[in-house]
């Protein structure tokens, strides 16, 4: 694995282009950055957060819960966990509880009984649609526990 750092001019327009797409609330800041080439992706970490860019998206890393608290989330019950983790989307059955999101935003998925996160994926459908959805996708999977980027960032 390389790692770079990354000069304050170009952790500037990275802050700006994460604070883009998670909301400027959300953003992490930081003058100096340092990049990880994982497996077909890189990993951010900007004054502590870290952050994936993987198939064009910039999200936050699973494992820093402070950071994923910032994001709307999807509860799920016992028997999404086990698909959720092998990299499913998020079909409709499985939830049991949710925030408020629109579609094309971040979304994290929570396991219902302890609390943790499981994935982190991009609302397929607005929160109120899905309320009155029986069946469908509602949020596409892209870095779920166990994926590879996890399994590459636990060498860091």
């Amino acid at each position: 694995m390389r790692v770079d750092t990354i000069s304050k001019s170009d952790t500037a327009a990275l802050v700006a282009r994460v604070a883009s797409q998670w909301g400027a609330g959300r953003a992490p800041s930081a003058r100096n950055a340092r990049v990880y080439r994982l497996d077909g992706a890189l990993l951010y970490d900007i004054g502590g957060v870290r952050v994936l860019e993987a198939g064009g998206a910039l999200l936050p890393f699973l494992g820093q819960d402070a950071v994923l608290a910032r994001f709307p989330s999807v509860t799920v019950d016992a028997g999404a966990v086990r698909f959720m983790c092998n990299g499913a989307n998020l079909m409709r059955p499985g939830i049991t509880g949710h925030g408020e999101f629109a579609a094309g935003d971040i979304v994290c998925v929570v396991e219902g009984a302890h609390g943790k996160f499981l994935a982190v994926g991009r609302a397929a459908v607005a929160s109120a649609e899905m309320q009155g959805m029986e069946r469908g996708e509602v949020v596409r999977n892209m870095h779920y526990v166990s994926d590879r980027h996890w399994e590459a960032a636990k060498s860091i």
